[in-house]
């Protein structure tokens, strides 16, 4: 697979890896060399092969952080499994890290319902205002910061992609996962941004694995050329199911995060998450050098990034147009 960008300034490749994960408890006759250090927990609502804390951990690394010298690392996942995240957070919790690390929204709730005290960094965190974990993004004035997930209109600009990318398209088909509390929202703004552009929403539901294929199913019988898939916990962490039933169906589909173009999906049109990763690292070193989270504000993302899979679109007979092609970031064929 090659893959081509036609901008430098996003020349890694968003791939995913293992996270090494410490021990709480330090090695005998290294405990009193490191007992000093600041420990950072990371609760991560996904596993640890799809998890994207490792540009996290790179972030601190450029920082000058490095483990088992100037901090201390634990970890727990909560491997697509939301019910496991308050029992985790409450075991972080009772580690008393100098920081928690919540990989997304998700994760970031059960984590603030925990504590009030401890300071949480969030590198995608979806509408903070509104479910309370912060008071304004430019304020936050609680325990929690971080970076948004969202960009403004973000979903209505994944669902015009969608139909640029498939010339004439009167409906397309929202994949929700109703497990997610945006749900209700994704769906109020889909179908809002789906008249602007005079097509009809088609909406398969599920809330687990097990409803996935039934969703793709309904999006297919109901004659939608395309499908828009937004991001949750359900969408990312089975997203190669979701890529599968998507290809089983002959239905192109438009994601909102790189990994799901470079998996093997047709397009990704959303938030750089491996930037907001990186970035969410500074956070964590302006607590560890005494800022309080209350005053750092939460950040909107730097980076959007369109990509495109000319394998995947070849394998469903596509003709991607050449203007929403002279528009991508990363062309993979």
């Amino acid at each position: 697979m090659k893959i081509w960008t036609r901008m430098r300034r996003r020349d890694f490749v968003f791939t995913l890896g293992i996270v090494p994960v410490a021990a709480v408890a330090p090695r005998a006759g290294v405990a009193e060399q490191i007992q000093h250090l600041p420990l950072i927990a990371m609760l991560i609502s996904t596993n640890p092969e799809i998890s994207a804390a490792r540009f996290f951990l790179g972030g601190l690394k450029e920082l000058g952080y490095e483990e088992g010298k100037n901090y201390h690392l634990v970890a727990r996942y909560a491997e697509v499994n939301a019910e496991r995240l308050p029992g985790l957070a409450e075991e972080l919790v009772r580690l008393k890290p100098s920081v928690l690390f919540a990989n997304d929204i998700g994760a970031a709730l059960p984590a603030s319902r925990a504590t009030s005290a401890i300071p949480i960094v969030c590198p995608m965190l979806a509408d903070p205002v509104q479910v309370g974990l912060v008071a304004s993004l430019s304020r936050p004035a609680r325990n929690v910061t971080g970076l948004s997930s969202d960009a403004p209109g973000l979903l209505g600009k994944q669902i015009e992609t969608a139909s640029q990318a498939i010339t004439g398209a009167t409906k397309l088909g929202l994949l929700l996962d109703t497990s997610d509390f945006r749900s209700a929202e994704r769906r109020q703004e889909a179908e809002a941004a789906a008249r602007q552009l005079n097509v009809a929403v088609v909406i398969g539901e599920a809330s687990s694995l097990a409803g996935l294929e039934a969703a793709v199913e309904q999006i297919r019988r109901a004659g939608a050329p395309v499908m828009v898939v937004p991001p949750s916990p359900l969408t990312v962490g089975e997203r190669k199911r979701i890529i599968a039933l998507a290809a089983s169906a002959r239905l192109p589909a438009v994601y909102s995060l790189r990994f799901f173009a470079t998996d093997g999906g047709l397009i990704s049109y959303g938030v750089n998450a491996a930037d907001n990763f990186r970035r969410a690292a500074t956070y964590v070193d302006k607590i560890l050098k005494g800022a309080a989270p209350g005053e750092l504000p939460v950040e909107f993302p730097n980076k959007l990034e369109l990509v495109i899979n000319l394998k995947t679109a070849n394998a469903l007979g596509l003709n991607i147009p050449p203007a929403l092609l002279a528009r991508a970031d990363e062309v993979i064929e």
